[in-house]
């Protein structure tokens, strides 16, 4: 017997209507649970670099005794660090530009703090 393949029986299509609703209802990505602690070690990463970035440069920069090293130093950590931060964050570029210059203004503080006490 010939079928005519554009029409389909009621089975097919309630079949076919089944499998589309499964298929919708089938979780995409990762179980919540995993979600969840990449979140936290996503947080933690993040963290412990915001540390790195702030205390690895107070460090280096009581060492170094030139005016002058101590400005490049600083000019060096704070382009790395808006580098680092702009290559990791999808935020837009004035939340980033914003970002960096509070990180620069933290050390333009300690680069004022750290020339000061030298001087004397």
């Amino acid at each position: 017997m010939w079928r005519n393949p554009s029409v389909t029986s009621f089975q097919s299509a309630k079949w076919g209507q089944d499998v589309f609703e499964k298929r919708n209802h089938i979780q995409r990505g990762p179980p919540p649970e995993v979600e969840k602690l990449a979140k936290i070690f996503m947080r933690l990463a993040v963290g412990l670099m915001s540390v790195i970035f702030i205390i690895v440069p107070m460090v280096v920069l009581t060492y170094i005794d030139s005016k002058e090293y101590v400005l490049i130093a600083a000019a060096l950590f704070a382009s790395c660090f808006a580098i680092f931060f702009s290559l990791c964050t999808g935020l837009r570029y004035h939340e980033v530009v914003g970002v960096i210059a509070v990180y620069s203004a933290v050390l333009v503080v300690f680069v004022g703090n750290t020339i000061l006490v030298k001087s004397s």
